[in-house]
């Protein structure tokens, strides 16, 4: 597989019209990460007290996060629209790794942070935490 452009990482958040999204511009780095957290079953009985793990049966979740220079525009005000709206309110994120495919799920905004020094940019960064089943295209 041929390297592929940072900047082609994207990071989408669903508009308030069901199917369409709007990319979160201003992104100078985007991380995503599979989660897989397994299930310790390890008892008294477990051969020499070894861990031992539920086959299939570990916690999986998507886990995103994203920083950049703020410019105003569509995604991050509906973005910033979320993350206010409760720290219940769940929404459809589409995440873009370029060369691998697409992510698709509903999730929380956990974590939308400003900033600025008086001599730089506005800058932004944000975290997105997956809820139910993700899909991967």
């Amino acid at each position: 597989m041929a390297a592929a452009a940072g900047k082609l990482f994207l990071i989408e958040v669903e508009s308030s019209s069901p199917g369409t999204y709007n990319t979160v511009g201003g992104m100078r780095s985007a991380r995503l990460t599979i989660n897989s957290q397994p299930v310790d079953i390890t008892t008294a009985d477990s051969s020499n007290l070894y861990r031992e793990l539920l086959a299939a049966g570990s916690v999986r979740s998507v886990a995103v996060t994203g920083s950049g220079i703020f410019e105003d525009g569509t995604g991050i005000n509906r973005a910033n629209t979320v993350a206010l709206a409760s720290s219940l309110a769940l929404n459809n994120f589409r995440i873009t790794v370029s060369g691998l495919g697409v992510f698709t799920f509903s999730g929380q905004i956990t974590s939308l942070e400003y900033g600025g020094e008086y001599n730089a940019a506005e800058t932004f960064s944000m975290s997105i935490e997956s809820s139910g089943a993700v899909t991967f295209t």
